[in-house]
């Protein structure tokens, strides 16, 4: 870490509002497309030259390479209706799972206040 004596470093953290045709094209589809690729570079030349006009002294991409599925994300690598396939299906079989073996410790509980 640098360390300065004649001012105050500052950064941020969290991701950084987009250049609005970037943002459009992240919300017509597929977020992983040639155009986005193609535009990402300078949208984050953007981003950093905005943290540096404003003074911020330690600058980032504001997160614009994290992969984002609404406009409002809950986490960028979760899907919340993961496909019904065979590699998700403990996924789809957890709860179910969980649910049973509730019910059988549920069960044994009950069984043993009966003696």
């Amino acid at each position: 870490m640098k360390f300065s004596t004649d001012r105050i470093r500052t950064t941020h953290g969290g991701n950084l509002p987009r250049p609005a045709d970037f943002d459009a094209l992240l919300q017509a589809g597929p977020v992983v497309t040639a155009e986005v690729a193609e535009r990402l570079p300078e949208a984050v030349q953007y981003v950093v030259d905005r943290q540096i006009g404003s003074g911020v002294t330690v600058v980032n991409d504001g997160e614009y390479g994290k992969s984002m599925r609404a406009r409002i994300d809950y986490g960028a690598w979760v899907t919340y209706d993961p496909p019904v396939e065979p590699v998700t299906w403990p996924l789809w079989a957890a709860p179910l799972l969980f649910i049973i073996v509730g019910l059988w410790l549920a069960r044994g509980r009950l069984r043993r206040r009966r003696r």
